[in-house]
């Protein structure tokens, strides 16, 4: 059986104009579906074509009661190797996070360790999981993709989470845990 997860993409707001009826704004019930927290997911890459992960950020945010989020944790998380690759860019995201600590709860934490403990997690949970580019964002964390089957094909099937091979000790797919799958179906669509 294969759970289907929804994902929202874009957002787009208009402030009302002077002298126009304001609508009521809806209520976080009336959108039973979303549940009350919120991922907030970005992602910072290389400049080359290659476009490899940098580091990337993440807001827990719950909803409040007049339809705003509140921030409840904040994460900073880098690539696997960056301390042996990029000790100076380390050192300052380290202090970067630091700074966010005194206005939020922030985690710095490694690409593993995110996706591990934070995205597995609003996964399994009623989380909605946002992000202005997400199929984007998620290709710069997976770990391996392969091209998508059936319903999804001419699509992409991205490997989030892996595991160490007790035998010979490799690095391999978690196979417990489900692959994202990413289709476009136009410029502005995707299914997931």
């Amino acid at each position: 059986m294969i759970d289907l997860l929804s994902v929202a993409l874009r957002v787009h707001t208009e402030r009302s104009k002077v002298g126009e009826k304001k609508r009521r704004r809806p209520t976080v019930s009336r959108f039973p579906r979303w549940g009350r927290l919120v991922l907030v997911l970005d992602t910072e890459t290389s400049t080359d074509s290659v476009q490899r992960l940098t580091f990337g950020s993440a807001r827990l945010c719950r909803w409040q009661k007049d339809n705003t989020l509140e921030c409840v944790r904040e994460y900073l998380f880098h690539t696997d190797d960056v301390e042996k690759r990029d000790p100076e860019g380390f050192s300052i995201l380290q202090s970067y996070c630091r700074q966010l600590r005194e206005r939020h709860k922030c985690e710095f934490v490694s690409r593993k360790a995110f996706v591990d403990k934070v995205l597995w997690i609003a996964f399994k949970s009623d989380v909605l999981i946002v992000g202005f580019n997400l199929p984007f964002d998620l290709s710069r964390i997976a770990i391996h993709w392969t091209p998508g089957r059936g319903r999804f094909a001419n699509g992409f099937s991205l490997v989030l989470w892996d595991t160490v091979d007790k035998r010979t000790r490799k690095r391999m797919e978690n196979r417990f845990r489900p692959r994202v799958r990413i289709k476009h179906i136009n410029s502005k669509t995707c299914a997931h």
